[in-house]
């Protein structure tokens, strides 16, 4: 079998998703019964995963985010619900490095990821501590990246001294009406 780059393979999981829908929605005379001895077919997978707010909603075709970003994986969504610790880490940096080195915010990676801001902003924290991941910005202007994308141009992978604006320690402290880095 010949490697599919994965937005590509992702966008193809999407259109087989929206058309498995379609064709639901032009069969409103099918029971439940007769679905789910489709659960075993080759779409079994992803038809296990269509909720019914895919059904009733209009929307049936393909759409890139807006954001400039790959296609949304509703499958790796519903699978990401079940994961925790390292699992779910590994899920958001698999995310981060498709974005291949772009800066990536908050709202990008849970619409690709899925679950509480909670724990995608736990994940995250854990993620650049251990330097997979670096953090920028403050609040609504924080983004994220792979901290891999840019240490392949210096040859390894850099140490947070070696990129101090953007460890966990620098991150900014809310003060009354202002921010100040941390001390």
């Amino acid at each position: 079998m010949t490697h599919v780059r994965p937005d590509f393979e992702t966008l193809l999981n999407a259109a087989e998703r929206r058309a498995l829908v379609a064709v639901l929605r032009a069969r409103p005379e099918l029971t439940l019964d007769k679905l789910m001895r489709c659960f075993d077919g080759r779409y079994g997978q992803t038809l296990r995963t269509i909720t019914v707010r895919e059904l009733l909603e209009g929307r049936s075709s393909i759409l890139v985010p807006s954001d400039g970003g790959p296609p949304i994986d509703h499958v790796g969504l519903t699978q990401a619900k079940g994961l925790q610790g390292e699992a779910f880490d590994e899920r958001v940096l698999q995310v981060v490095l498709r974005a291949e080195g772009r800066p990536v915010s908050a709202s990008y990676l849970r619409a690709r990821v899925g679950g509480p801001r909670w724990k995608l902003q736990g994940s995250l924290r854990r993620l650049a501590e251990r330097g997979e991941v670096w953090r920028s910005g403050v609040t609504s202007s924080t983004r994220y990246r792979a901290a891999s994308s840019s240490s392949s141009q210096a040859g390894g992978r850099r140490t947070p001294e070696q990129n101090p604006e953007q460890t966990p320690e620098r991150t900014p402290e809310r003060t009354p009406g202002r921010f100040r880095a941390a001390s």
